[in-house]
């Protein structure tokens, strides 16, 4: 059924296969948290050596770093100097804490001496000193300084609204719904995955769409509900050149409100997150079972390991949502999940107990599959800008007009 080599369009352009990107690409961290080694190493000196060479080249280190970030990974991890190594300009931590934040954004790293330790986790960074000497406390001035740029810094979320080639009529409701729609605190990339169209009909639709939206995913199996499609999308996603702090998956039944979203994952953890509505209705336990299928993120190194992983690759079919949360248990992944009820919901008019009357600080409404429906919710969000009262009004009768 999934073949890793199957053709599938990127997020905004038609590719080959899998091949046309770099085995290394999407790939996690696999940050070294270094011993200290002997002071007169000779691996630690010419690795002081050269961080002393890369802080003296300055803005070209940082262009290099935009240019070749795998590179300058793999550089940055390798230069931990110990504070005995005989360069005489280590790689300090007010020079590299931006650099790494700005690599590792969504990932848990410490670079630490016995002078100081900083931790970057997502947009927060801790820098703490012992002693705290007043050189010492200088330093922690310049790093606080110099990452108040970083700190600000629009994170990405890839929404992901698996639907069907048949549902055109529905894609095109949701550009016009999220087009509407601005975030000041994310990036988001609202994209429609489908698998390959069968007929032709559906193959003409989904070629034009891709020519003039540039906003479809195509990944490789037959049109399913619960028979292996959300795999193949985590897989695929973890598979393109671009990174995104977090996935969400959702349905095309589903109503997302993006900056709501986006301010309640701003201040959480960038890694080992999965968000959602924790199933049953009643539950408010995010531990306890898995979240619904209505719409769900996963931070961007769970999205890689599930590419990688034989668990979610050897139990692909099956009910797509609580696939995710077995996959997530048999792992020991997600040590961080959250659960927002009641701010994801299914539509009064659905009914049930995961339904609740509209309110405006929601993030999803789902079984939204009705006209109806569809004019409730922008109705209620959007209000005075969605008006489908002609301006001006027409007479009854026409109006007599005096020779």
């Amino acid at each position: 059924m999934f073949q890793q080599h199957a053709p599938y369009y990127s997020l905004n352009k038609p590719v080959g296969d899998l091949s046309h990107w770099s085995e290394s690409a999407g790939r996690s961290l696999n940050m070294r948290r270094s011993a200290h080694k002997s002071a007169h190493s000779t691996t630690m000196r010419l690795a002081c050596a050269a961080a002393g060479l890369v802080m003296a080249m300055g803005g070209l280190l940082y262009v290099s770093v935009l240019l070749s970030p795998t590179l300058m990974r793999s550089m940055i991890q390798e230069v931990v100097c110990d504070p005995m190594g005989s360069a005489t300009t280590p790689l300090s931590h007010a020079s590299a804490a931006p650099l790494l934040h700005t690599l590792i954004n969504d990932t848990h790293f410490s670079l630490s001496n016995d002078r100081a330790e900083i931790s970057v986790h997502g947009n927060r960074v801790a820098i703490s000193c012992s002693p705290c000497e007043s050189a010492l406390a200088s330093e922690k001035q310049k790093i606080e300084g110099r990452l108040i740029s970083f700190s600000d810094r629009k994170f990405k979320i890839l929404l992901g609204v698996l639907t069907r080639p048949a549902m055109l009529e529905r894609r095109n409701l949701l550009r016009m719904a999220y087009g509407l729609q601005s975030s000041t605190t994310a990036e988001f990339a609202v994209r429609f995955v489908l698998c390959e169209p069968k007929n032709e009909d559906d193959k003409a639709m989904v070629a034009m769409e891709i020519l003039h939206y540039k906003d479809i995913i195509l990944v490789d199996c037959e049109e399913n509900l619960n028979a292996g499609k959300t795999y193949v999308y985590f897989y695929t996603i973890a598979s393109l050149e671009e990174r995104f702090d977090y996935v969400m998956k959702t349905d095309d039944d589903s109503y997302v409100r993006l900056e709501n979203l986006a301010m309640s994952l701003k201040d959480l953890p960038r890694s080992d997150l999965y968000y959602g509505y924790i199933l049953p209705c009643e539950n408010t336990d995010p531990y306890s079972w898995y979240m619904a299928g209505m719409g769900y993120v996963l931070s961007w190194d769970l999205v890689e390991w599930i590419k990688k992983s034989a668990i979610a690759k050897e139990k692909s079919v099956g009910t797509e949502d609580k696939l995710v949360g077995d996959w997530l248990n048999a792992g020991g992944k997600a040590k961080t999940r959250v659960n927002k009820k009641p701010l994801f919901y299914d539509h009064p008019e659905f009914g049930g107990n995961c339904a609740h009357s509209l309110i405006p600080e929601t993030i999803l409404i789902h079984q939204v599959k009705t006209p109806q429906r569809w004019l409730d919710v922008l109705s209620f969000f959007e209000k005075g800008r969605f008006n489908v009262t002609p301006p001006i009004a027409i007479p009854a009768s026409p109006p007599h007009i005096a020779n």
